[in-house]
């Protein structure tokens, strides 16, 4: 008897184990960080958000993308607005934004600032740079990369989560 309701109380803690997996894996965003959180609420890239789900991003973007695949799992590219999207395979969602846009800005930095300019609103904002290229930085898991052609002008931005 002891024996039965052992099997029994496994049974039910496995059935309730997935049934907390499926409910939390299934329709809800990824978790973000508090600096990702904080991104979010500080770019300016036609409303797209990382974390932001592939479905979420179709409704408010469209479907006239290209897709192709990339490390991360798909890249999306919109040439309107010019953005650019890493979705991550796994949770299909955004992991990675990419605009050379002129609307677009991040912590209010607007694309054609000095470079150097952009840089000192990141360091305020708690941004290191990443030692790789003058034009990245970090804070925990998200990088912000400013694009330039010529060293000088800052002509878009990438913002993505690290892990």
């Amino acid at each position: 008897m002891k024996r039965k309701n052992k099997l029994s109380l496994l049974s039910l803690a496995f059935v309730l184990m997935l049934c907390m997996l499926f409910l939390n894996g299934c329709g809800s965003e990824p978790e973000l960080s508090e600096t990702a959180e904080e991104v979010n609420s500080n770019i300016g890239i036609s409303d797209i958000q990382l974390g932001m789900e592939e479905k979420a991003v179709i409704e408010l973007l469209g479907e006239d993308f290209e897709k192709s695949p990339c490390i991360i799992g798909y890249e999306y590219a919109y040439s309107d607005p010019d953005i650019n999207l890493g979705i991550d395979i796994d949770a299909m969602c955004v992991k990675r934004i990419t605009s050379r846009s002129p609307e677009c800005t991040v912590y209010s930095i607007p694309v054609g600032i000095k470079c150097t300019e952009g840089a000192d609103v990141l360091y305020e904002h708690g941004f290191e740079n990443d030692g790789d290229s003058k034009f990245k930085f970090v804070r925990e898991d998200v990088r912000i990369t400013m694009l330039s052609a010529d060293g000088e002008a800052t002509d878009g931005f990438t913002v993505e989560l690290i892990s």
